[in-house]
């Protein structure tokens, strides 16, 4: 018998919102992202790890809401049996969001 290629599709229906950073529908609001400010110097930490990485939106993620949306996202992710999780660009948060969010 073949081997069974996946097939996975990525789907965003909130980009829309994006501009104002309003995605109702998890819920985020502006109050949830960090203040729009750019990175202009990738080794500095702070400014990697609390702005907006070449303009793209930047979700707060030492905020208890945040963290706690990630965490549900992730356990549910878990109950349809995801064996493992890619975190891109880690350097972009900061030790202990990851730390929380990945309870280790």
């Amino acid at each position: 018998m073949p081997a069974r290629a996946m097939q996975c599709v990525y789907s965003d229906s909130n980009h829309l919102s994006a501009y104002n950073k309003d995605y109702p529908a998890i819920p985020y609001s502006y109050f949830d992202f960090h203040a729009p400010c750019s990175v202009n110097n990738y080794n500095d930490a702070r400014e990697v790890r609390n702005c907006e990485p070449v303009g793209l939106k930047d979700l707060d993620q030492s905020k208890a809401s945040v963290q706690q949306h990630l965490v549900d996202f992730m356990n549910k992710l878990l109950r349809f049996c995801v064996a493992e999780f890619r975190v891109d660009a880690a350097k972009h948060r900061w030790p202990s969001d990851l730390k929380t969010n990945f309870n280790v």
